[in-house]
C-alpha cells in the first residue's frame, strides 16, 4: 500500500471512529491500540492522551503550545472540524 492510500485509509478509520457511538466497540479498539505503543486512559466520558516521549517528541508539544497561543490571540487562522472533514471527504472521495 503506497503512502497516499495508507493516509486515505487512516483518514477513513478516523472518520469512522468519530461517527461511532458504540462504547463497547470503541473500548475494543482502544484495547487493540493499547497493545502497541499508544497510551490512552479513560477520564469520565472523555479520553485524554498521555504524553509519551517515545511516540511524540517534546518539540511537537512545544509547537502545539505556540500555535495554540497564536490562535488564542487571533493571529492564527483555523478551520472548523466540519470544514476539515468536508475537505478530506472531497480530497479522498469518501
Amino acid at each position: 500500500m503506497n503512502e497516499e492510500k495508507l493516509n486515505a485509509f487512516k483518514i477513513e478509520l478516523l472518520l469512522a471512529l468519530i461517527d461511532c457511538n458504540d462504547v463497547e466497540k470503541l473500548n475494543r479498539i482502544k484495547a487493540i491500540l493499547n497493545k502497541k505503543h499508544f497510551s490512552v486512559r479513560e477520564e469520565t466520558s472523555q479520553y485524554a492522551a498521555k504524553k509519551n516521549e517515545e511516540v511524540v517528541p517534546q518539540n511537537f508539544y512545544d509547537e502545539l503550545e505556540k500555535d495554540f497561543e497564536l490562535y488564542q490571540k487571533g493571529k492564527l487562522e483555523a478551520k472548523s472540524w466540519d470544514e476539515v472533514k468536508q475537505g478530506l471527504k472531497e480530497k479522498y472521495d469518501f
